[in-house]
């Protein structure tokens, strides 16, 4: 029998099981071994096979642990490194930042030249940051001038000399001399010497610049008595010049009206105070405003009475010396806030906004400054119109003027409409109501925006007089609380508020 090349175990035996049978032993003896062989060696093979895959696995069992535990660890490291940085110059910077643990010049080489921070003691061994002017000291322009490049000292150059060529124009149309403000119920205070700015000569462009820039740093200081110290320090430093009395005045300024924030109203009279001493009739008008204030707030209103009354008679001084149509409007606007928030006297507030109107319509030029303000008085007004609940006629005339007048913002609109649901509301005109009130519900569905420096607390406090029926109070105030920015709401609550108004005018 031909011999087989078949390499196959079971065929092989099938083979030789048949040769057997046949009586051909010789033969199914080879047969068998033959697939016995074969057996042997697939099972080799096999077992080899198996090897190799488990050897494979094992490889890529350990990529996987790599994986899974050292990227882990790499990123944890990553994450401990981008901490420990943040942390090291958030530490940095809070030092930097705080007016009592850092150099004022030191800071200003960082504000104005940070690209040279790191290099500035090596490049510049000689340099000092003397500001006396000393013969042998480098002035503000010059020092800088080593930091900052030629660019900015030209700049700095250039605003002197436009101030200079400004105050000889000046000098040339007339003396230029303006009479000091007193007050005719109010006390000269005695001013300590560091708070009075008398130091000769021009006023230094170079310092002005920097010292905006140390200010923008002392207004995120909550601590009210370490700017009080930073800005001591710093005329020590500066020595301050009668002609820098506006300078020195922003500086005071921040901490005037840092304590007032803090309702510390004992230490806001003593700040005002001392901003008085910087001699401008401006400062004397923003330091009588505060002393109103606080002096209402401790329950001494015959004294609050008499610095409402310096506050009228430096905006007169102003207006005579000094006059800007938006700025004596603004402090009219002022005025009337400071009769109906601490004396509840409508009259006089009514009166001054009308007083501050009258001079922004018979401004000659106009400007953004001044369509600003005169959006503002208008809202102003037209609140104390529905609080006094004027006539209809005079209010339908304001309204009327306000909404031709184009100088309204969306979030403005939202108060002017707001007033005027409530005016309608409250005399029963409840067609007009609603279209005033529609008009607040849709501004706030598509473009929800809002004022959030418009105050309405004496708005609130009044409606209690302005409108004797309770529940159209109630719905009134509704309606205030829906627009006031510092009630926490969503947008949907506020329309809903708005809503729910409308359906009670609907009834």
């Amino acid at each position: 029998m031909k011999e087989t090349t078949n390499n196959n175990p079971q065929d092989l035996f099938q083979q030789a099981e048949a040769l057997r049978k046949g009586n051909q032993p010789a033969e199914a003896q080879k047969q068998y071994q033959q697939a016995v062989h074969l057996s042997n060696e697939r099972t080799q093979n096999r077992g080899k096979s198996r090897a190799n895959r488990a050897s494979n696995e094992r490889i890529n069992l350990k990529k996987h642990l790599y994986a899974y535990l050292v990227i882990p660890l790499m990123l944890a490291g990553i994450a401990f490194s981008v901490f420990r940085v943040s942390s090291h110059n958030h530490e940095r910077l809070k030092a930097e930042t705080d007016p009592k643990s850092f150099s004022f010049v030191e800071w200003l080489v960082m504000q104005q030249a940070r690209e040279v921070m790191n290099n500035i003691v090596a490049a510049n061994p000689e340099l000092s940051f003397d500001f006396s002017r000393s013969a042998s000291a480098l002035s503000p322009a010059e020092a800088l001038q080593s930091m900052m490049g030629s660019n900015m000292q030209e700049r700095i150059r250039e605003l002197g000399e436009q101030r200079k060529s400004g105050a000889k124009s000046e000098s040339e149309e007339g003396d230029g001399s303006r009479p000091s403000f007193s007050c005719s119920v109010d006390q000269v205070q005695q001013c300590s010497a560091d708070a009075l700015p008398t130091a000769p000569g021009e006023r230094r462009e170079d310092l002005s610049q920097l010292v905006r820039s140390y200010r923008s740093v002392l207004n995120n200081e909550k601590n009210c008595s370490k700017i009080v110290d930073a800005i001591t320090a710093l005329g020590q430093k500066v020595q301050w010049r009668s002609s820098e009395k506006d300078v020195k005045a922003e500086l005071e300024y921040l901490a005037l009206s840092c304590f007032a924030r803090s309702e510390d109203h004992h230490k806001t009279i003593k700040q005002a105070r001392r901003l008085q001493c910087t001699g401008s009739a401006s400062s004397m008008n923003t330091s009588y405003w505060y002393l109103t204030a606080s002096h209402s707030h401790l329950g001494e209103k015959s004294k609050a009475a008499d610095m409402y009354t310096c506050f009228k008679e430096t905006i007169d001084h102003l207006a005579e010396y000094e006059f800007t149509p938006s700025g004596i409007a603004s402090r009219r606007r002022e005025s009337g806030a400071l009769a109906w928030l601490y004396f509840n006297d409508l009259d006089t507030a009514v009166s001054e906004l009308e007083v501050a109107r009258g001079i922004l319509k018979s401004a000659k030029m106009k400007s953004p400054q001044l369509n600003f303000v005169a959006s503002e008085i208008d809202l102003d007004l037209m609140e104390t119109y529905v609080t006094a609940n004027i006539d209809g006629d005079t209010f339908s005339a304001l309204h009327e003027d306000i909404n031709t007048s184009g100088l309204l913002t969306d979030g403005y609109k939202q108060i002017k409409d707001t007033l005027a649901g409530i005016y309608y509301l409250q005399n029963k005109e409840n067609t007009k109501a609603s279209v005033a009130l529609n008009n607040v519900a849709t501004r706030f569905k598509h473009l929800p925006e809002y004022i959030c420096s418009w105050d309405w607390s004496g708005f609130q406090r009044g409606l209690a007089d302005s409108i004797s029926d309770p529940i159209a109070r109630e719905n009134a105030d509704k309606l205030v609380v829906a627009t006031n920015c510092y009630v926490p709401q969503t947008i949907e609550e506020r329309i809903q508020k708005v809503t729910d108004v409308l359906k009670w005018l609907r009834r």
